[in-house]
């Protein structure tokens, strides 16, 4: 079916599952992050280690191999699934498993692998100790400790999160967008400066720009184009993760690298179509212009980024 090896893989969903109460469900992203803090932990000689091979995309670091080897478990009724849907520009149709009725075929059962059981069951320790959910728990591990990008852990848990809770709660104010503006401009400036992202952070300015306009209109009467505000961000995050894929992936995915460039292209054409037709309606809105270049020059002291420009040189957390 692949090239990967996967039936290593697929005897550790099966040990995942009996390791996990009955009937507890796990999503395919958390499954991939619970392979990927599993490799992270293993000896690099482990064999395992070999069989995960990582690129990193809009949730995180993924794996083609745990890909195929969900699908196998499922086909052999290892683990049974079900479709979910998330939205956002990020979101879509996923899948949620459970335990299955079958055991997975028999596998050479070596040291590595008894490792790699036991690195499962030691991920499962630590993201369990906590009132916050699993996926949650995964999540804020992988993106705080193994992000290649600051900008990643930022705007995913700061600034998504406030654009999502201004654009959908009714209270007008309950995330001032001055607030949202500041964090709009910090993420600006944790942007990758890296050769390869010079295009994206171009996009990601020019929203920047068009974000602090927009949020200097609103009052506490109204929140116009506040939803269309909303999947502007996550456009901007899919955009990111698209280019970041491109240049942060394991050796193995280096054929994939022209596709993935292309995808990241069209992702760019698209964010650039939605940041003209955003501008647009805040102009048929009689919304102002937006008050700076996004070009190379410098940033005028009164724009947002200019507001915390100071702070960002001696704040490096």
């Amino acid at each position: 079916m692949s090239k990967y090896e996967i039936e290593p893989l697929t005897h550790l969903l099966e040990y995942l599952f009996d390791e996990i109460e009955e009937g507890e469900k796990l999503s395919y992203i958390d499954v991939q992050k619970i392979f990927f803090l599993t490799r992270e932990k293993l000896d690099d000689d482990n064999r395992i280690v070999d069989l995960l091979p990582v690129y990193w995309y809009v949730h995180g670091p993924m794996s083609k191999a745990v890909s195929h080897a969900l699908f196998d478990a499922k086909e052999k009724g290892v683990i049974a699934g079900t479709a979910t849907y998330s939205r956002g520009a990020a979101g879509g149709v996923g899948q949620s498993y459970v335990q299955g009725e079958q055991d997975a075929p028999e596998v050479e059962y070596d040291a590595d692998l008894r490792a790699a059981e036991s690195t499962i069951s030691t991920v499962l320790e630590e993201y369990y100790e906590s009132d916050d959910s699993l996926s949650e728990r995964l999540e804020d591990q992988v993106y705080s400790t193994h992000a290649p990008f600051e900008f990643q852990t930022y705007y995913k848990f700061e600034v998504q999160p406030s654009i999502t809770r201004f654009a959908r709660n009714p209270t007008p104010l309950t995330e001032p967008p001055s607030e949202i503006a500041f964090r709009l401009a910090r993420a600006e400036g944790k942007f990758p400066s890296d050769p390869g992202f010079e295009e994206c952070r171009r996009a990601f300015s020019r929203f920047v720009s068009l974000s602090e306009t927009y949020l200097d209109s609103v009052d506490e009467s109204e929140k116009p184009l506040a939803e269309d505000f909303v999947e502007l961000a996550d456009l901007a995050w899919e955009v990111f993760a698209r280019n970041l894929r491109v240049h942060y992936h394991d050796d193995s995915y280096e054929d994939n690298r022209p596709d993935w460039e292309r995808k990241f292209r069209e992702g760019l054409e698209d964010f650039d179509l939605q940041l003209r037709r955003f501008e647009n309606e805040m102009k048929q809105k009689d919304i102002a212009e937006p008050n700076r270049d996004t070009g190379s020059d410098p940033v005028g002291v009164d724009s947002a980024w200019g507001r915390v420009a100071s702070s960002l040189l001696e704040d490096t957390d």
